[in-house]
């Protein structure tokens, strides 16, 4: 995919690459997604229930809604659409059709954990206390959330608009000049100084001081979660949702206002060309964390093991690795302290080596045919905190992937694929190494 974009079209200083979804989309993804004749992809579909039969996983029931007549499905922010996703009956913006699907393995890859939360299975969420070798969480204290907007340079001025006013509205620039913030995440940028802002470009907004939302976790506790299964919508914490969308607003509102008086008025909020939403904000907030299992023998990849020794170059090396990955630090973003005052003594952002994940992080202690891979994998917070990157996120699913089909081939489980790893390792490396030679 990094291939098909040439150099880095944003020209930001995050990232090698920052582009615009829309290209990636048109030019990779939904074109490989087309040239798979044996992949079925539902879009506007989400899991609703799970039936399972011992510790197997037999088949899910999932709903797809698809806009009715002259309807704009993307004109409601998540907190207002979210619950009607889940329900199963055609409403004034949707049809909806229920299907029921089965399969031998299964994998959880999601963004909000659903099959683990609906299936039954063991799962954690927000950050182990004392420290990360406590079964104990804290689970509504993790990750900030983050609604992304888009803003652009346009040649004609344009009006300031009215957005909710959010409850926590403390921005800061954190000491960065209005340019350094600006082209800091640039999906598309002009010609000229890769340090200034110019006409014409595109900026996606996620700083850490401004749409970062640290007053409220995502997803209610694992208690109130469990209430909700029987009849699920995303054990998504609405009032949450609702604020986080307002703080990325109000942080176009307030970063607009920080420009210079000769450029303000020509900032505007982009929305359905590149954001894909008449909202202006996000489909989905980008998560930091999610749901994470538990896997067989209640293994847990920690952050302890990212660290190694003071002699060596790398993480922990474990016999069943199937997976790479790397960062400069475990990047966390927690909650404020006035609504998680207790933060554990070793939960910070901290240095990491170049590291290894077994096929056990990617197992689940209650189901034999369930695999794991994202954020949802059997890890503590900490550990999310370095793997949640994308390059890491896209090889724990390449070794999901190449497990899930050699488990269908050979009717193995999950304890089966383990004894046989070796197999794993053989061919996941087809795809991707997961050997550091260093």
């Amino acid at each position: 995919m990094m291939n098909i974009i040439p150099d880095n079209p944003g020209d930001c200083w995050v990232s090698i690459k920052c582009f615009q979804p829309l290209f990636v989309l048109n030019n990779w993804i939904f074109p490989t997604l087309k040239s798979l004749p044996n992949l079925s992809v539902y879009t506007m579909t989400v899991v609703k229930s799970a039936h399972s039969s011992g510790d197997t996983i037999t088949s899910l029931t999932a709903i797809t809604r698809s806009p009715k007549p002259g309807v704009d499905p993307w004109n409601q922010t998540l907190s207002d659409a979210v619950s009607e996703w889940y329900s199963p009956d055609d409403s004034s913006f949707f049809s909806k059709v229920t299907t029921q699907l089965q399969a031998s393995v299964f994998v959880d890859a999601t963004e909000l954990g659903d099959l683990l939360a609906v299936s039954g299975a063991s799962f954690a969420q927000g950050w182990e206390t004392p420290d990360e070798f406590s079964t104990e969480t804290t689970d509504t204290c993790g990750q900030a959330m983050t609604y992304t907007v888009f803003m652009r340079w346009e040649s004609a001025k344009v009006p300031q608009e009215n957005f909710p006013t959010p409850a926590y509205n403390n921005y800061s620039m954190q000491g960065s000049s209005w340019d350094r913030i600006w082209t800091y995440r640039r999906s598309l940028a002009e010609p000229g100084d890769t340090q200034v802002a110019k006409p014409s470009e595109i900026s996606n907004q996620n700083w850490g001081g401004g749409n970062d939302y640290s007053m409220g976790y995502p997803f209610l506790s694992i208690a109130d979660t469990l209430k909700q299964v029987s009849n699920w919508s995303g054990g998504l914490n609405l009032t949450s949702l609702q604020q986080a969308e307002r703080r990325g607003w109000g942080w176009y509102t307030y970063y607009r206002q920080q420009a210079n008086a000769t450029v303000r008025d020509y900032l505007s909020l982009v929305r359905e060309d590149v954001v894909g939403t008449a909202t202006g904000v996000g489909k989905m907030p980008y998560l930091r964390d999610t749901r994470r299992s538990i896997g067989m023998d209640q293994f847990r990849l920690f952050y302890a093991n990212m660290t190694g020794t003071s002699t060596s170059d790398t993480g922990d090396h474990f016999d069943d690795t199937v997976a790479l990955g790397d960062y400069f630090y475990a990047d966390i973003h927690p909650l404020s302290s006035t609504v998680c005052p207790n933060i554990p003594d070793d939960l910070k952002t901290g240095p990491i080596k170049p590291f290894y994940i077994p096929f056990r992080a990617l197992t689940s202690q209650s189901f034999s045919n369930l695999l794991v891979a994202v954020k949802t994998m059997a890890q503590t917070f900490h550990a999310n905190a370095a793997t949640r990157l994308h390059p890491v996120e896209w090889h724990s699913g390449t070794a999901a992937g190449v497990a899930a089909a050699l488990m269908v081939e050979n009717g193995w489980d999950t304890r089966d694929m383990y004894d046989h790893v070796s197999v794993l390792q053989s061919k996941v490396v087809d795809y991707a190494p997961i050997t550091w030679t260093l």
